[in-house]
């Protein structure tokens, strides 16, 4: 397989984005043994959760969709005036505002504009950092938006360096089942299917669904997110039997989860679709 400019399109965005960042839950964290009237009893300390994130306004959603469409024009122009009532509310630099600047920063970079998507990505980690610290949902959320980008301009060392070490953060901080760190960890398997690294690309998109699958369960928002995004790795390298089972496996979970129109039961009938019309696809003669 060779390295291509053709990022393919991440079916795995509307499940994180735009809406808020969960927290993480509040953990009581066992730090030591203390004897209090004969018995032997954890110390325990309070880890503080991050706050959640405002969501956004769901026009940036759509304006996605409408991108996805087709209707370039209609959903940047959509976006560009969600964007202004946030900054009209907010001020650039207040953390809702970043994160409706980041929101748009997708539309951008979904229509094609990848260069202004950068730029303002760049903006918002800059002001989010400042806000919120290196370490906060929203922040890692940005980086693998970036790294994204980075791909869809050819710029594929400069997404490995936003990916790897975000990812590695996220996990730490986050948890590997986290929305983000899986968003993290799906987009940086993508990145390796372009590089060349096929199994690499394998291995961390079935280990990323496997834990997710493993802790929260089929039905869970971040294994969903997993399972859609393995079977399009398994796709790409190749491997359309797999990547089929997978894509009805997904379709079955979401469909009764959710319902048949569901975005995300939605993504997971394009991608079947899509494999079964590839060459060598499951169905193809």
């Amino acid at each position: 397989m060779s390295e291509s400019n053709n990022w393919p399109t991440d079916p795995t965005r509307h499940v994180v984005y735009p809406g808020p960042v969960p927290p993480l839950v509040t953990k009581r964290v066992a730090t030591g043994v203390a004897s209090a009237g004969g018995r032997r009893r954890a110390k325990v300390r309070e880890k503080t959760p991050h706050p959640a994130s405002t969501p956004v306004d769901s026009a940036f959603q759509e304006a996605v969709q409408l991108v996805q469409e087709g209707r370039i024009d209609d959903g940047l122009t959509l976006s560009q005036a969600a964007l202004q009532r946030a900054l009209d509310q907010y001020g650039s630099l207040h953390p809702s505002c970043l994160r409706s600047r980041f929101a748009h920063a997708c539309v951008l970079a979904t229509s094609g504009n990848v260069h202004d998507a950068q730029e303002l990505l760049s903006q918002v980690l800059a002001g989010q950092q400042r806000a919120l610290g290196n370490e906060h949902p929203d922040v890692l959320e940005t980086a693998a938006e970036m790294g994204n980008a980075a791909a869809l301009s050819d710029e594929k060392p400069e997404a490995f360096s936003i990916l790897s070490p975000a990812l590695e953060t996220a996990t730490r901080v986050l948890g590997p089942t986290h929305v983000v760190t899986i968003r993290l960890a799906t987009t940086l398997a993508r990145l390796l299917v372009m590089t060349d690294h096929p199994e690499e690309a394998r291995q961390l998109a079935t280990t990323t669904w496997e834990l997710a699958d493993k802790a929260l369960g089929p039905a869970s928002p971040s294994s969903r997110m997993a399972l859609l995004s393995l079977a399009a790795v398994l796709a790409e390298i190749g491997d359309f039997q797999e990547a089929s089972a997978k894509a009805q496996s997904g379709i079955s979970t979401c469909s009764a989860a959710l319902g048949p129109n569901d975005p995300m039961t939605r993504s997971f009938i394009d991608l079947a679709r899509h494999i079964d019309d590839l060459p060598g696809g499951p169905t193809s003669e």
